[in-house]
């Protein structure tokens, strides 16, 4: 119970717990279809952290962190692999979902889920994917700008500076908030 206590007092957690449960009440009335909304969110959601996962097995495997990390999830250690993954994410910069490229990419996919299906867990998944990019984004733009560009622009081969990250975080929350009003 104390675990899941914890769980709900993350930040991340109350976001997206948030997100889903506007949309679910602005959009639907309360049926079992909404469960699907809701594993579809927390799927998409991690689905960012399974990129990390991506880069220790088969982007970056001879990193010191890939190997250590390797280590503990083959000895079961997950909440340690956990916490190793998060206190050393700053290392991760080249992640797959973790670019600017990425998320243009993801606004026509994310707009055809929405218009395409009645599924609500794909549409919850892409929506979960795309909230938690945001809320990276603008944690890190708010806490530094230098950490954002390094892993939000690692496929730009120039100098992005501080007015284009801000701009492209506005159009990226701008285009997630469109996408929302659509399944509204």
């Amino acid at each position: 119970m104390k675990k899941l206590i914890q769980l709900i007092k993350n930040p991340q957690v109350i976001v997206l717990l948030s997100y889903l449960s506007l949309v679910a009440l602005l959009r639907w009335h309360l049926s079992w279809d909404l469960i699907g909304w809701l594993i579809g969110g927390f799927v998409g959601w991690g689905l960012v952290v399974a990129d990390r996962l991506v880069w220790v097995y088969w982007t970056r495997p001879q990193t010191q962190l890939s190997v250590q990390i390797r280590y503990l999830i083959n000895n079961r250690k997950f909440k340690e692999t956990w916490q190793t993954l998060m206190a050393r994410k700053k290392e991760q910069t080249e992640l797959t979902f973790r670019s600017a490229l990425f998320q243009v990419v993801w606004v026509p996919l994310a707009f055809f889920a929405i218009t395409s299906t009645a599924n609500l867990f794909g549409k919850a998944l892409v929506m979960g994917l795309g909230l938690h990019l945001l809320y990276d984004e603008w944690k890190d733009f708010r806490q530094s700008p230098e950490l954002l560009r390094s892993w939000l622009f690692w496929q730009i081969k120039r100098s992005i500076s501080l007015e284009e990250q801000k701009s492209f975080l506005l159009i990226m929350t701008g285009a997630f908030l469109l996408l929302s009003w659509l399944l509204i």
